[in-house]
């Protein structure tokens, strides 16, 4: 094999190799965007199933981006009220409460969430002393 030959093959080995990893980087990111709406619906049904007390949010985002490597979900405007008998009173309002998920346990049956962020929050435990 001549050398001309030889780097022929390599340039063009090298540019199949990159954009394999470009479009592979590019479906990864675009996943949160997909499937949007399936993960807002799956926090509402787990938040229902785990929590007496009345939660609203006007969105839920996942991102790679804020708390990189760990896949981040963000939910906007939060309002946790209480159950009974704090029905009446707010636990938390933030502005954003995220999720920073571990990317491995997301292949395994159980997912492991590494940290819980409060964004300009406020919560109803802070007044007492």
């Amino acid at each position: 094999m001549s050398k001309a030959t030889f780097l022929k093959l390599a340039k063009r080995i090298s540019i199949g190799l990159v954009s394999f990893i470009t479009l592979f980087i590019l479906c990864i990111l675009s996943i949160p965007y997909i499937f949007e709406k399936e993960v807002n619906d799956k926090v509402k049904s787990l938040a229902n199933e785990h929590i007496n007390g009345e939660l609203n949010y006007t969105k839920v985002r996942l991102t790679f981006f804020d708390q990189f490597p760990l896949l981040t979900a963000s939910m906007d405007d939060v309002l946790l009220k209480g159950s009974e008998p704090f029905k009446k009173d707010t636990l938390l309002a933030a502005k954003q409460v995220s999720f920073g998920i571990d990317l491995m346990s997301l292949l395994k049956s159980k997912i492991i969430i590494d940290k819980f962020i409060v964004n300009q929050g406020r919560s109803i435990f802070w007044l007492i002393p």
